[in-house]
């Protein structure tokens, strides 16, 4: 490096204020006046900007007041930033930089007034820096040698090492008569140095690199005396340097939640925002944000959130790396449903017991007491409860409901056992029977005069009850023995079978009956469809025992087939077996019980020509024919097959081409092909070859089918039915939906055939 003349003279420019429009930089302006606070803000953003970048800190309140009122008031920002430069600040951190670089040391105080004194008599920073360069402390430090200080210089100020000629030049310059200081400055003034301190104040300040052109102008003008800090505050004044000075750049967020407390569920607004490091509010980022709760979003949408849980929630908004919160309290919500307390009651008949209410929200959450403001009732009557206190009459398991007063669709229940010394009785009540034609008749009237009976069962065209006294009653069409009253007689009203007073349970099929006695016995009489005219114990007339086990425990008879369970769960079959009903792989009937597989059943139903059954496990499966049809294309089933992968099922019924099965939450679910009269209950005729729902009711108890048409119970003993009820209807009577059959509760036990349905209650 090489500096012609250079050495032998002292610079030192007078102060100068230029305007700046090289390397790209446009000229500085003055704001308008007092203004928006969009404006106020980017000022302020401006002048933090500004002491970041020559300070290293944020500005205090004073010095941002001052700038900013400056800036608003109409002064150039030239001028302001002429002034911050020309501080005693920033020119103690130019004199403490140079003390740093080139004495490896910090400032003394006094040396540190003088430096910063000269800078404000009009010293250049080159001049400054020479000084410190020549002194005799930088001498020592480099070995007290021409050569060794002349090396440092090279580091100190170029930033490389020289080569062995550059040094001997400078110690030839040095030996001439040159002073250090003079040679000090021909570093500080070449144009090698000074491009690299001008690109660096590009770097630093505006984040670019200067274009050689305006590097040479900027290099010319410190080599003419420019003061450096004109430079910087032509830079920081320049409409580039403002521009990316008050960019608004959110550094936080704020959330807002509107209303802060609501009822569970209620949808709440969550405005988020975003500001500036000053504060300053820039946007509303809602519609952008990741809302949460307790680390879900599964409550929260965009800008809102419905929360289910009640007590002080917090929502978390996330956006662009940053996090707020805000906080809303959520109440129970409107009563949904009443939790009646005690859950179970035991009373002696005649005795009263004292009930509560309490709220609970559709989402579940527990209210508060309303036991004040409910109206309570025993098996649907009012009149047994006086307030909350309730007299449930006569044995056996009745039912307290509270309904919120205002809102009949609020209500909740709960059981109460009334303890009796017998068995509960109940009248049997029948809808298209057999006595029909007889004058009197009425549909939904009772069979008999007392309340006698403990269950029923429907075949085809016959019906067996068995009374609470355990004895066995048969009543309908007996062409083939099926009353087992040892005739063939046929009788509109129930006859005794035997005089056996043991019988636990009974089903009817098509043309045959089958029962199991209390000691687990198995019977059977009439024709079961595998014995024909001429085999031995062809349609007996009264009950025949099945082999010597006595361990039988359920009992389903299809139209010409079997399904029972033992004790141990075990299946087991016998009868017609045209369509693989008999569930063991072949179409080979059997006229005595053979097992279904290896597996354990908890439920299993015989339909005309399939049957459908329960695994212990809670899966559904069904075997069988697929169709009502004969000449369908759909092949049977000859061994039980899986439907669906549900595991909750825990009640099943057959009928003729459809099935039908409850969930353990108690919805309902029928398929099939025999549809024609809306037996399946979901408002079509059509052809359902797997489950559908039947509605979207969870409280069925109970199902079974008739020939066309289907009846069922709900958890509160209510009793419906759906489909062609009652045989040979005048005009078109198919029901394609559940419908209710009258108003009372307490039904126990249905049972449906051809036509014809009958059914128990107290």
């Amino acid at each position: 490096m090489r500096v012609s003349g250079a050495v032998r003279r002292v610079l030192v420019a007078g102060a100068c204020v230029v305007a700046l429009v090289a390397g790209g930089i446009g000229p500085a302006t003055a704001a308008s006046g007092p203004s928006s606070i969009a404006e106020q803000a980017a000022v302020e953003r401006y002048v933090m900007r500004v002491y970041s970048d020559l300070f290293g800190r944020l500005p205090d309140p004073e010095g941002l007041a001052t700038w900013r009122g400056a800036i608003l008031n109409g002064r150039p920002r030239v001028e302001v930033a002429n002034a911050i430069t020309s501080s005693v600040e920033y020119r103690s951190r130019l004199v403490t930089d140079a003390y740093v670089r080139f004495l490896g040391r910090g400032p003394d105080a006094g040396g540190l007034q003088f430096w910063v004194a000269a800078l404000a008599s009009g010293w250049t920073v080159a001049r400054i820096d020479s000084g410190f360069l020549a002194s005799q402390e930088h001498y020592l430090q480099a070995g007290s040698t021409a050569a060794g200080w002349v090396t440092r210089l090279y580091g100190d100020v170029l930033r490389r090492s020289p080569a062995p000629a550059e040094v001997d030049f400078w110690v030839r310059e040095l030996a001439r008569g040159a002073s250090r200081a003079q040679v000090a400055m021909g570093f500080l003034l070449s144009t090698e140095h000074l491009s690299t301190v001008v690109d660096g104040y590009y770097v630093h300040l505006l984040g670019r690199h200067l274009d050689p052109t305006g590097q040479q102008t900027w290099v010319s003008a410190l080599q003419r005396g420019v003061h450096d800090e004109e430079i910087i505050g032509g830079i920081i004044a320049s409409a580039e340097y403002w521009g990316t000075a008050t960019a608004a750049s959110p550094t936080s967020i704020k959330v807002t939640v509107t209303p802060s407390r609501v009822a569970a569920g209620q949808p709440v607004a969550v405005t988020v925002t975003s500001y500036d490091q000053l504060g300053w509010q820039l946007a509303d980022v809602s519609t952008q944000a990741w809302l949460t709760v307790d680390g879900s979003s599964s409550w929260c949408g965009r800008a809102t959130c419905s929360i289910p849980a009640v007590g002080q929630q917090v929502i978390t908004a996330t956006w662009n790396g940053m996090t707020a919160y805000g906080l809303v309290y959520v109440d129970p919500g409107p009563a949904a449903s009443l939790t009646v307390t005690p859950s179970t009651a035991s009373v002696a008949d005649g005795a009263s017991a004292l009930f509560a209410a309490a709220g609970r929200d559709a989402f579940g959450n527990a209210g508060g007491d309303l036991t004040a403001d409910a109206v309570f009732s025993v098996d649907g009557d009012p009149a047994a409860c006086v307030g909350a206190r309730c007299r449930p009459v006569g044995a056996g398991t009745h039912q307290v409901t509270a309904a919120l007063k205002g809102a009949p669709g609020v209500t909740g229940s709960t059981t109460v056992q009334v303890a009796a010394p017998g068995p509960v009785k109940f009248r049997a009540f029948e809808w298209g029977g057999y006595r029909k034609e007889q004058p009197g008749y009425q549909d939904g009237g009772v069979l008999g005069a007392t309340a006698q009976w403990a269950s029923v069962a429907a075949g085809d065209l016959h019906t067996l009850g068995i009374k609470t006294d355990g004895s066995l009653w048969a009543w309908g069409h007996n062409r083939m023995g099926q009353l087992g009253d040892g005739t063939r007689v046929a009788h509109d009203l129930p006859e005794p079978v035997g005089t056996r007073t043991d019988w636990a349970a009974v089903s009817a099929g098509g043309e045959f009956s089958v029962g199991i006695t209390k000691d687990g016995s198995l019977w059977r009489w009439g024709v079961d469809g595998e014995l024909g005219p001429g085999d031995p114990g062809y349609a007996p007339t009264s009950p025949q025992r099945i082999g010597t086990d006595a361990d039988w425990s359920t009992i389903a008879a299809g139209q010409t087939f079997t399904l029972a369970t033992k004790r141990d769960g075990s299946l087991w079959a016998w009868g017609d077996n045209q369509f693989g009903q008999l569930g063991d792989g072949t179409t080979t009937g059997r006229s005595v019980p053979a097992r279904v597989g290896t597996g354990t059943w908890t439920s299993v139903a015989a339909g005309y020509f399939q049957a459908v059954a329960i695994a212990s496990d809670g899966s559904l499966w069904r075997w069988g024919a697929r169709s009502s049809t004969w000449w369908s294309d759909l092949p049977p089933e000859l061994t039980p097959t899986r439907v669906g992968t549900a595991s909750d099922w825990r009640a099943v019924a057959g009928g003729f081409g459809v099935a039908a099965a409850i969930r353990s939450d108690g919805s309902l679910w029928t398929w099939g092909d025999y549809a024609v009269s809306g037996q399946l209950g979901d408002g079509t005729t059509e052809v359902r070859l797997d489950p559908v729902q039947v509605g979207a009711g969870t409280t069925w108890a109970a199902v079974i089918f008739g020939l066309d048409h289907t009846v069922a119970l709900d958890s509160a003993g209510g009793l419906w039915r759906w489909g062609r009820p009652e045989r040979e209807p005048t005009g078109d009577l198919d029901v394609l939906v559940p419908g209710r059959v009258g108003v009372e509760t307490g039904w126990t036990s249905v049972g449906a055939g051809s036509g014809y349905t009958i059914a128990l209650r107290p």
